[in-house]
């Protein structure tokens, strides 16, 4: 499907721009290599949120929204992952489909919360992976938990 496959860490390179609704009272922006986007929870809180693209450049024929098909299975292989939610959309009329999940899972002797979000995008010979994840110790309460899975499920890509 795909002649090459890059990640995009220069927001410059995309014609475009990814855009994510974050509470600017709860979250602060951050860099780190290899990430698109970063934010860290500030305020008392413990948990970030990383938005990474991947550019492909494929063939004239291929579907982009296969890209989604394995959405849901790499955070099922967490160790003690409880699945909380998994949704996933069909290409509409700016994307190629998306999906979304949320659960927990056991890591670094704690339990961690987690969302993660795939949304793929074409334009012409150019696909365009967006994925956002989400993670904070499960302690955290469910109102912080809901402002994670709210900026995740916000990332989108805008042109």
């Amino acid at each position: 499907m795909a002649v090459t496959a890059s990640r995009v860490t220069d927001e410059r390179s995309i014609p475009g721009e990814v855009l994510i609704d974050v509470d600017r009272d709860v979250w602060r922006r951050a860099t780190a290599p290899g990430y698109l986007q970063l934010f860290i929870a500030d305020h008392g809180n413990d948990g970030t949120v990383a938005v990474v693209v991947t550019r492909f450049v494929v063939d004239h024929g291929a579907d982009v929204s296969r890209l989604i098909d394995h959405a849901f299975v790499e955070p099922r292989a967490l160790p003690g992952w409880t699945e909380n939610e998994a949704t996933r959309t069909q290409p509409g009329f700016r994307t190629e489909g998306s999906s979304m999940q949320t659960g927990t899972y056991v890591g670094d002797d704690q339990t961690w919360y987690c969302a993660i979000r795939y949304a793929a995008y074409r334009r012409g010979n150019v696909a365009y992976l967006l994925h956002a994840t989400g993670t904070a110790p499960a302690r955290e309460g469910d109102m912080f938990r809901r402002s994670i899975a709210s900026a995740v499920s916000s990332v989108r890509f805008e042109d």
